[in-house]
């Protein structure tokens, strides 16, 4: 096991070693100095340090209970270019004030009722396929939480809106490490290819939002939704948000809830493509929970196993790969002191790797999710403390009732051999597409 050494003596880097490095290249270095160096890493430059904590007690005490002495990292801020000032984002009081704002609509009972939504309309996609179909399963997944998180949350049809949030998206995510270059706010207004992308794809998701809030306005949309509540959401002083406050907290909700959750159940059908004694065990309590009714809430807590397999998916494949801190005074870490600006690494790809608490970590075994649970912070796929996130208990909800809908009523086959790689953009994306031959299961599946 390894020992976190003292702060007199880190495991030190120059911060060169770090800043040089390819920002898609950042998951397995981080992951072999890991390997190396044990838990705590330092990057050391004369003005700031940088630490890359693994280490489940000092990632708890930098997310949750010394959580008010940092900020967002600048990774975060930067995504603001195209995000605003959403609850990715925002930092306190405005980002505490709109959580408890938002924070109703993702209580139990509203998540029970999102269940419906989640189940229908995955049930509608897997209808349009036909055996022998070729599906691109990334495609298909990234289309189905988009319509999920739109109908469910924010009570719209989004159907022609979704090759420009796709597009938009998928220029974000491969702009994102242009962005991330050092120094890369200084040039900002330079209009680059990167840069007018993202004004371009900025200018299309605002007159999309736009949109809706106008229909919401007019009487659209139904009157419990997320818009309504944000249009007639109040604080304790009385005040509601502006336009451009709704927009960020929207378009937050919007791309990051449904970016993330289709790529885990994408990684999902990969790995159930390669394991085949994973997929039977599925199939098994799918097909016993189920028969061929339709999935509701009620039977999330029986799908522990297909439970397992997200959970599973979320280690090795957690979608917020990593998370930065910046302190924003003198703070105790351990035994590690960081002064202002000094910056937190913590990488959930690396944490979830680790050996002391993921015995061959590299193998996918959802069995491991029956035995004692990892320490805290040991795993932690939605992040932690204030910044935890608010749509967790959507997003367990969606992935088990997604997977079970589409292994009750299909087999995603692989067309080929090739093993996928990791794409580390904003999110971890599959390096290329996952591609599927369809093979029907149920005999029956009812048109949602």
């Amino acid at each position: 096991m390894f020992a976190v050494k003292s702060r007199s003596n880190p495991p030190t880097l120059p911060a060169y070693s770090l800043a040089a490095r390819s920002f898609l290249t950042l998951p397995d270095y981080l992951l072999r100095l890991r390997g190396e160096h044990g838990p705590v890493v330092r990057f050391h430059s004369p003005g700031r340090d940088v630490y890359a904590f693994s280490e489940p007690s000092l990632v708890e005490e930098v997310l949750v209970t010394k959580g008010a002495s940092f900020m967002k990292g600048r990774g975060t801020q930067r995504l603001g270019l195209l995000l605003g000032r959403g609850l990715l984002n925002s930092e306190p009081p405005e980002h505490l004030r709109n959580r408890r704002l938002i924070q109703p609509l993702f209580h139990r009972k509203r998540i029970e009722g999102y269940a419906k939504i989640m189940v229908a309309e995955t049930r509608k996609r897997v209808a349009a396929w036909r055996a022998g179909d070729q599906v691109d399963i990334e495609h298909e997944t990234n289309r189905l939480a988009l319509e999920i998180v739109a109908k469910s949350v924010f009570g719209s049809d989004l159907s022609r809106d979704m090759d420009a949030i796709s597009e938009t998206m998928s220029s974000l995510m491969h702009g994102f490490p242009k962005l991330m270059k050092p120094f890369a706010e200084r040039f900002d207004w330079l209009p680059t290819p990167t840069m007018l992308r993202l004004a371009s794809g900025r200018r299309r998701l605002d007159a999309i939002v736009h949109r809706m809030i106008g229909e919401h306005r007019a009487g659209g949309g139904d009157p419990n939704d997320l818009l309504s509540w944000l249009l007639e959401a109040r604080d304790e002083t009385g005040a509601g948000l502006s336009d451009t406050q709704i927009r960020d907290e929207a378009l937050t909700i919007l791309l990051a809830g449904h970016e993330t959750t289709a790529n885990a159940i994408a990684w999902t059908f990969y790995m159930l493509q390669r394991e085949s004694e994973v997929e039977r065990r599925l199939h098994e309590q799918v097909d016993r929970v189920l028969g061929e009714r339709a999935a509701s809430a009620d039977d999330v807590p029986q799908l522990d196993y297909v439970r397992a397999v997200f959970a599973e998916t979320l280690r090795l494949y957690p979608p917020a790969w990593i998370t930065a801190r910046k302190a924003t005074r003198a703070v105790t870490i351990g035994e590690y002191s960081l002064k202002p600006g000094d910056v937190a690494i913590l990488s959930q790809y690396v944490s979830h790797r680790d050996p002391r608490f993921f015995p061959e970590p590299e193998r996918y075994d959802p069995e491991r999710w029956f035995g004692p649970p990892p320490p805290k912070y040991a795993y932690y796929p939605f992040g932690g403390g204030q910044r935890l996130c608010i749509g967790e208990s959507f997003a367990w909800t969606e992935g088990i009732l997604a997977i079970a809908t589409i292994a009750q009523a299909v087999r995603l086959v692989r067309t080929d051999d090739a093993p996928v790689g990791t794409l580390p953009l904003v999110t971890l994306r599959p390096s290329s597409p996952i591609h599927a031959r369809v093979e029907l299961r149920a005999r029956t599946l009812e048109r949602a």
